[in-house]
């Protein structure tokens, strides 16, 4: 289970099995690169995908990528509690016509929730975010929405263990219904991964405060001058953080805020150490890509992480604690073996686990079980 095959299995006039993917939006974001990585696999499955976005703008980076590989967008143009919600996913759906509906994020799970069992289709719902349990009128919401989810068959997929069993957890009714299925993202394999640069150091992710990065710029102050941080990325905090990088002392490393890159591939390839300071994760969608390009990793141990970096594989440290950040990372540039050890440790484990291909099987088996049609892969 996992490769796709050169054709899908039975008849050779077989229909593809047609899955619309339903999100928030399809700016930045884990959930939307997942879905742009599974347009260049599905073919591969038998798959047709389309996509739905709620909200957004008709010109977006992922909307032009999923385009060039044959996939159909809707923007439907949405606004938060947008009453026209049910109507207009309706009309996208028909437009559609998908053998299953999968949905990601909580706007989306809702709309899919109420309209999908409507139309007698089958619904997968995956989860991106660990939630934490609420109280008063927005844990009424969270019930709500968990219900929707499970709602006549409905399947909800977690990205980690770990965020598999917070969500049990907090809903017991659904464990039968939730399961895990890693994502995975594609290795680079048009050219050998270059010699990085010593001492680069790259952060990837969106500048928001649970993302950590104001504690790897507190720890670029007590690494040295010919260490340089770069951190690729836009968000809310993207001024607090270059504010407080030019106010770096003399001396220490310097801090290079790239906004928001599409060539992570390109700047991995320049890397030597990629860091990842998350506060909270599901399943760090970076730390999977520096695997795959063969770049060791410090990481924050939080959430699914310690699942993408199990022991031997990287270095984990306390959340919030530049000091711990500035140690491991300053520790590594300082032993190329050490880092070429944890590089192929590393890579063996993505392929093992995170890569494209396996993920992508997965979720062709988990289609063809809910809609008894036969794919590339669970043939």
């Amino acid at each position: 289970m996992g490769r796709p095959r050169s054709s899908p299995t039975g008849s050779a006039h077989q229909q593809p099995l047609r899955v619309c993917h339903v999100l928030h939006s399809i700016g930045p974001g884990g959930a939307q690169e997942s879905v742009v990585t599974l347009a260049r696999l599905c073919r591969g499955y038998g798959i047709h995908l389309d996509v739905i976005a709620l909200t957004g703008q008709a010109d977006e980076h992922n909307i032009v990528e999923l385009q060039r590989l044959g996939v159909r967008v809707q923007v439907l143009g949405l606004r938060a509690r947008d009453p026209r919600g049910v109507l207009r996913l309706r009309t996208a759906l028909k437009a559609a016509r998908p053998d299953v509906v999968h949905s990601h994020g909580r706007q989306a799970d809702a709309l899919a929730g109420v309209l999908v069992p409507r139309l007698g289709l089958p619904r997968v719902s995956t989860l991106h975010l660990v939630e934490d349990v609420a109280t008063g009128p927005r844990r009424r919401a969270q019930v709500l929405l968990a219900r929707l989810r499970h709602r006549t068959g409905g399947r909800v997929l977690c990205v980690s263990e770990f965020q598999r069993e917070r969500y049990v957890g907090d809903f017991p009714w659904a464990a039968a219904s939730t399961s895990v299925i890693y994502n995975g993202v594609v290795a680079r394999t048009d050219r050998p991964r270059l010699t990085p640069r010593d001492g680069s150091v790259l952060a990837l992710g969106l500048l928001r405060p649970d993302r950590g990065h104001e504690f790897l710029v507190e720890a670029a102050a007590l690494l040295p001058a010919d260490v340089v941080i770069r951190i690729a990325g836009d968000g809310p905090l993207r001024s607090q953080l270059e504010t407080a990088a030019a106010a770096l002392p003399a001396g220490s490393a310097s801090v290079q805020m790239l906004g928001f890159r599409a060539d992570i591939h390109d700047l991995l390839d320049e890397t030597a150490v990629l860091a990842h300071p998350s506060l909270a994760d599901a399943l760090p969608t970076a730390v999977i890509h520096a695997l795959a390009s063969g770049v060791p990793v410090v990481a924050c141990a939080v959430g699914g992480t310690p699942e993408v970096i199990p022991p031997g594989t990287g270095v984990l440290v306390p959340p919030s604690d530049a000091a711990a950040l500035a140690d491991a990372i300053g520790s590594l540039l300082r032993d190329p073996e050490r880092r070429a050890a944890l590089a192929a440790a590393g890579r063996l484990h993505y392929e093992n686990t995170f890569s494209a291909e396996a993920w992508g099987g997965r979720l062709a088996d988990l289609y063809a079980e809910m809609t008894g049609r036969r794919t590339a892969s669970s043939g």
